[in-house]
């Protein structure tokens, strides 16, 4: 028969509970910015990197899983809530080196699709500006016919 009392366990729960809560808050904090690199609307390019849209969000929960590892971060801002996510593979969970690999191997991900991006939109500009240039050249053309 077990001897340990119940409020002994609840104890350690809530011991463990708050040290899981300190470390999962500083992966939160060093990597949160990792929910926005998805953003590729252009709004969202032309006001916010990832990092400043990250800033304001705060560790609220965890939860662990058989595979990953989710952070939950909150934002309460001009009568709203806003809620963004984080998480990683959880055989890294005690590999602080692999966890940074992991997140910042996203950030690398992430910053050449934004230089795909980037690079498409300057070419269809410059598609769009010689098509205008060409038009511009045809009206006098027309004029004299």
């Amino acid at each position: 028969m077990d001897v340990t009392k119940t409020s002994e366990l609840i104890g350690q729960q809530e011991r463990t509970d708050a040290e899981l809560r300190r470390r999962f808050a500083q992966i939160f904090a060093a990597y949160r910015a990792n929910a926005f690199l998805h953003r590729h609307d252009h709004l969202f390019l032309e006001q916010w990197t990832p990092q400043s849209a990250a800033s304001a969000y705060e560790f609220e929960r965890y939860e662990i899983g058989p595979e990953q590892i989710a952070l939950y971060g909150i934002e309460r801002a001009h009568c709203f809530t806003y809620r963004i996510s984080i998480s990683f593979p959880r055989a890294l969970v005690d590999d602080p080196a692999a966890i940074d690999e992991y997140f910042h191997g996203q950030l690398n991900e992430y910053s050449a699709l934004r230089e795909q991006i980037a690079a498409a939109a300057k070419a269809r500009a410059e598609a769009e500006i010689a098509a205008l240039r060409e038009a511009m050249r045809a009206e006098p053309e027309a004029g004299k016919k």
